[in-house]
């Protein structure tokens, strides 16, 4: 049989599993835009304001659904405006199809309306990019975009679509047979090599202080299981980096929390302290390392993680173990049960260690937690926030500070996907669609966003989204009329500041002029009960919590 290009692709995507894809259109999207209306209501689009928004949202529905997130753009300005979402995701390790229309082949360097090489633009931030100059290749690169995007280290693949080809007819069978292991990830799990194993395992038995460093590909892997049976089996301490967030529950007795620059105190002594460290699903990048301070010189290292042009970049590593988290770690707990001949005295020690390490870090910044200076402390809020949610909700942070106080501040009591940050590019904007994209993921599921006023005002025009889609998210936005970090840096380094104070705005007055709910909320008492109405109210609610100028953690100056 034979259709039109769009339909080919709207077909592919159903075919793989695709329930939604989020985007904005243009003219010369609308043949796939038409594919994707006929496959309703097995496939929905979930238009947005701004491309950018867009992708973050599907980002975001990657992170908590574990599918491959789709998006569009159109040509030109649709796609330039999708760079920073892709970048974020590039950077973050999330798979997306990432497709935008373009030009007429006919037109190409002519001067058409809009032309660009959109090919090049996206290539620094994609695993691989399809130019599709003919219809009847579209089947095999649409799956081919999926198997990339979701096997190795995940990430987006670029497929891009000249007009004339999606409008074009080709012969295709509706009932072709699809890989569909390829619509969720990791597709595709790689085993280390049982030498290496053997090696790890040998250096874990022998140290007397190891500490285990989850990044974000064990959450990816879904390998929280096995690393808590790893730490569980010789009591090993358990730090984790934002991405990672969620690998063990930070209720557990071995669970330290965040780590590097932007972690808690008691997890950064215990790398400094540690004679081995084993990193795993982590790129030991600046944050997650106190920019490569931690751990100290001389420490022995071991580093888990599938993509092995990771290991060994930053530290000198005595052993490499190339494979899936959840495949490495189970390997290395099932020889290590065969190597220990005896049962380890060093539990309870330890046990007790980290207990009273997590106990002083609380104590210490407890005052913060429940201060009822006005303005209102962050911290504050974050308490309120963990009291009120339960424990399989979903927290999204923008970047900046938000991210921070999430990650330092807001305990994730169960193992999994619960929080969401943008740290793969770090940008400002992506809070708010975070939070859109997690509920269209989750939507039985608590949803609730963290962001400061200059990163929603990148994204405030969403709120119209949220009402049209009834996506009943509550969002704070920590109102500090400043862009906070950057203010605290001037201050910090020049002793003045400049272009860090915007005019104050009530955020509440601009939700319900977009037909959304917004609370002002000015007093720490006021926090619990605005939480509770707003998800009460069952409808997108924005609280404009005003709060000072502080940092999280004295380390980000």
């Amino acid at each position: 049989m034979k259709f039109s290009g769009g339909t080919i692709v709207a077909k592919l995507l159903r075919s793989l599993g695709v329930s939604y894809v989020f985007g904005m259109p243009g003219g010369q999207t609308l043949p796939i835009y038409m594919g994707i209306l006929d496959e309703h209501p097995h496939m929905r689009h979930v238009l947005f304001r701004c491309e950018k928004c867009a992708v973050y949202a599907a980002d975001a529905y990657a992170r908590v659904s574990s599918r491959p997130g789709v998006c569009d753009g159109t040509v030109g300005p649709g796609a330039t405006n999708m760079v920073s979402g892709v970048a974020e995701a590039w950077g973050a390790s999330i798979p997306l199809i990432v497709m935008t229309s373009d030009i007429h082949t006919w037109m190409v360097g002519k001067w058409a309306s809009q032309e660009c090489d959109q090919m090049a633009m996206m290539k620094p931030f994609v695993k691989a990019g399809f130019y599709l100059s003919r219809t009847d290749r579209i089947a095999d690169a649409v799956q081919k975009a999926f198997r990339i995007a979701t096997t190795g280290r995940p990430g987006p693949v670029h497929l891009d679509f000249p007009m004339d080809v999606v409008m074009d007819e080709a012969e295709f069978d509706p009932d072709l047979q699809v890989d569909v292991e390829h619509s969720h990830y990791p597709s595709v799990r790689t085993a280390p090599d049982s030498d290496s194993v053997n090696k790890a395992s040998e250096l874990i038995l022998r140290a007397e202080r190891p500490v285990l460093v989850a990044g974000g590909g064990v959450v990816t892997s879904g390998a929280w299981d096995e690393l808590r049976r790893l730490a569980e089996l010789l009591a090993i301490p358990v730090v984790t980096t934002i991405m990672g967030k969620g690998s063990m529950p930070e209720d557990h007795p071995l669970s330290l929390g965040v780590g590097g620059s932007s972690g808690k105190t008691c997890a950064n002594k215990a790398m400094s302290d540690a004679d081995l460290v084993v990193f795993v699903g982590c790129k030991t990048g600046q944050f997650a390392t106190m920019n490569w301070t931690l751990p100290r010189p001389g420490t022995r290292i071991v580093h888990v993680d599938v993509d092995p042009g990771e290991i060994g970049r930053n530290f000198p590593t005595d052993v490499g173990v190339v494979g899936d988290a959840r495949l490495s770690l189970k390997a290395l707990v099932d020889r290590l049960k065969e190597m220990m001949t005896f049962k380890s005295s060093c539990v309870a020690p330890r046990l007790e260690e980290v207990r009273r390490a997590v106990k002083v870090w609380r104590d210490s910044v407890e005052p913060r937690m429940v201060s009822d200076e006005v303005p209102i402390r962050p911290t504050r809020l974050v308490r309120e926030m963990r009291r009120f949610l339960s424990d399989d909700a979903i927290l999204t942070c923008d970047a900046s500070l938000a991210s921070f106080w999430g990650a330092i501040f807001f305990d994730v009591r169960r193992a999994g996907r619960y929080f969401l940050a943008p740290r793969g590019m770090a940008g400002i904007g992506a809070g708010f669609s975070f939070a859109l994209g997690a509920k269209v993921a989750a939507a039985d599921r608590q949803v609730m966003g963290l962001g400061g006023d200059g990163g929603f005002g990148m994204s405030l025009h969403e709120l119209e989204t949220a009402r049209r889609m009834n996506l009943p998210v509550v969002y704070a936005v920590l109102n500090d009329s400043a862009l906070g970090w950057i203010k605290l840096g001037e201050l910090a380094t020049f002793k003045r500041t400049i272009s860090a104070d915007f005019t104050q705005l009530d955020f509440s007055k601009i939700a319900e002029a977009f037909g959304c709910n917004g609370i002002r909320v000015e007093r720490p008492g006021e926090i619990a009960e605005a939480i509770s109405d707003g998800f009460r109210s069952g409808v997108p609610t924005v609280l404009d919590v005003v709060t000072g100028v502080e940092l999280p953690s004295p380390h980000l100056v």
